[in-house]
């Protein structure tokens, strides 16, 4: 990871050297108590995302935003775990992160309204392009993604080959076919 990192930093960052200096990898957690945010990208299961804040929340001082990349779980499913899920938010970043410029910054029903508004900041600051949105099944993005997807799958089935249509989406300017 810190490889592909500093790779990155090498195409993006005006002081790659810099940026690489503030990463280190943590594989115990030990920065966990010096962290402001906290952002789990683990696999797609409550299970696991539960056993991940359980751990995180113990070791994290109080005012650090906790949140999640989940693509697809309720924030409030996710904050049962924690004594104080008011600090549960969701931070969903599309791959390739590199490339796709929107972050989804999700509110859950008791989600810290300050934590919300540092993520929004925390997400420009990144330079991607945030969006507050709620947390409703599939948030915003996914809701739009699957009929996007299906009607590119219907034309595909009539006859429609697969590369004029990927063609035809990234010169209609989207960063993916």
């Amino acid at each position: 990871a810190i490889k592909r990192a500093s790779a990155l930093f090498e195409k993006k960052s005006p002081s790659p050297e810099q940026a690489l200096s503030r990463l280190k990898a943590d594989p115990a957690g030990e920065g966990i108590a010096d962290a402001d945010i906290i952002i789990e990208a683990v696999a797609e299961n409550l299970d696991i995302k539960h056993a991940v804040f359980k751990n995180v929340e113990a070791k994290a001082k109080p005012n650090a935003i906790l949140a999640t990349n989940t693509s697809s779980i309720m924030i409030e499913d996710i904050a049962t775990c924690l004594n104080n899920g008011d600090r549960l938010i969701g931070l969903h970043f599309f791959n390739p992160v590199p490339v796709m410029p929107l972050v989804e910054v999700i509110a859950g029903k008791q989600s810290n309204a300050e934590f919300l508004k540092r993520a929004m900041y925390f997400s420009g600051r990144l330079g991607k392009m945030p969006v507050a949105v709620a947390s409703t099944k599939g948030f915003l993005v996914n809701r739009a993604l699957l009929p996007y997807l299906f009607k590119a799958i219907e034309i595909c089935e009539a006859g429609t080959d697969a590369d004029l249509i990927d063609q035809a989406l990234l010169d209609f300017g989207m960063p993916m076919g």
